[in-house]
């Protein structure tokens, strides 16, 4: 460029400009604009143009710029277009989607008073009359804001949510309130804005927030009451009278010694515990009592282990505190069901209780069943269906037979007629 030429540059977004302009430029950032001095120069524009509008519309469009004049001018300029002649507060809420002031410190007030169903009443009329639900979070956002800087005493911090006719009541809520419970209500707007970005049902997240702040405890007050809880136990405050001791009776619970065993001559183990003799058994020991142990447990089991041993077809005594259970072939899904270990070691326990002894119990599939069953001779095959030639009896077909010199046949299908002789019928 000529010598003395100069570029100047002006962005709300310095972050977004490259490193290599910016490394080449010299950066000089300004401070926003008092909201006083946006509404003079909306007055002078208004003037300028022609136009009467109200100071509460001229301060609540200087209040939406957030410090911005360009932004202020820009939505001057819609609602200049939008309204007519005469430009109201309501004229710009309906431009932007936004609750008057009014609805906003009443809201704050039913939530204030713990009254969640007058603030969900609230949001259904604001939304009923034409304003918008995330616009209204944000609202609820900036009032919230402007409670906690009353609540923590900054009163030079200036207000962002409603006008200066609004805020004595603001002050009053924010005392009454407390900074704790203000805090803890702005989080729950806060999160419940970013999480209205992300789906599709912000209405009952709205709704959602409402409730939960409605029912929000004064956390100040608890915060003072720990304070002097803890100034009691330390000597700064009223001491705590000790509870009274509880007087608990203490019993001496011996526990039973698991029972011990020893082998006898034999091989057989027997019990031999020092808490007295054993139940005497159900069944006796005995080489032949294989039978009736399995009876026995298919009489105990009700359940599809029971279900399982009924399929059973013999059960034996192989050795010292052996038992052997024999499926068929065809069973042998429910052999294999009985040799599980929660199964088996439930089984065992039950012939505990019936001998006495610890019984080894082992399941074996009967192969000699599945050859008789594949000897067995087969019987021959029945047809499936046989000719007659008896003459039909309906006099149509009769007839039918004469007038085209054509042989009738009369075909029926045979069934096996499992009776007690053993004859096959006709159906």
């Amino acid at each position: 460029p000529p010598p003395g030429v100069k570029f100047i540059f002006c962005t709300t977004e310095p972050t977004k400009v490259p490193d290599t302009i910016l490394s080449r430029c010299q950066r000089f950032d300004f401070g926003t604009i008092a909201t006083d001095d946006i509404v003079s120069r909306l007055q002078q524009l208004a003037d300028a143009e022609g136009f009467q509008v109200e100071p509460a519309a001229l301060e609540l469009v200087a209040r939406r710029a957030a410090g911005s004049m360009r932004d202020s001018q820009s939505l001057f300029d819609q609602l200049l277009a939008f309204g007519s002649q005469t430009i109201t507060a309501d004229d710009v809420h309906r431009l932007l989607g936004t609750a008057p002031d009014d609805r906003l410190v009443e809201m704050a007030q039913s939530l204030l008073d713990r009254r969640g169903d007058a603030a969900l009443s609230q949001l259904q009329s604001a939304l009923s009359g034409g304003v918008q639900l995330e616009p209204f979070v944000d609202q609820l956002l900036l009032y919230f804001r402007d409670l906690m800087v009353l609540a923590a005493g900054a009163d030079e911090v200036g207000l962002l949510s409603v006008g200066r006719d609004c805020q004595p009541r603001l002050k009053s809520q924010a005392q009454a309130w407390g900074v704790q419970t203000v805090l803890a209500a702005l989080e729950i707007l806060s999160e419940t804005k970013q999480r209205m970005q992300r789906t599709t049902f912000g209405r009952a997240l709205a709704d959602l927030a409402l409730v939960r702040i409605s029912l929000l405890r004064d956390l100040d007050r608890l915060d003072d009451l720990i304070a002097a809880l803890k100034g009691g136990a330390t000597g700064g405050g009223p001491s705590l009278k000790p509870a009274p001791a509880v007087r608990r009776e203490v019993r001496s619970v011996l526990e039973t010694a698991p029972p011990v065993q020893k082998k006898t001559p034999d091989g057989e183990l027997v019990d031999s515990s020092p808490q007295g003799a054993a139940p005497p058994p159900v069944i006796a020991w005995g080489p032949e009592c294989g039978p009736a142990l399995l009876a026995a447990l298919q009489d105990r089991f009700h359940d599809i282990t029971g279900t399982y041993l009924r399929q059973a077809q013999s059960a034996a005594i192989i050795g010292p505190n052996q038992l052997e259970i024999l499926f068929p072939i065809r069973y042998d899904l429910g052999r294999r069901a009985c040799e599980r270990p929660e199964v088996l070691a439930k089984l065992e326990s039950t012939l505990r209780e019936l001998t006495g002894n610890s019984v080894r119990l082992r399941f074996r599939a009967d192969m000699t069943a599945a050859d008789s069953e594949t000897s067995r001779p087969s019987e021959p095959p029945v047809p499936a269906r046989r000719r007659t030639v008896d003459s039909p009896s309906d006099p149509l077909v009769a007839e039918v037979g004469r007038v085209f010199g054509v042989e009738t046949w009369s075909v029926q299908e045979l069934a096996r007629n499992w009776s007690s002789d053993g004859a096959d019928g006709d159906l």
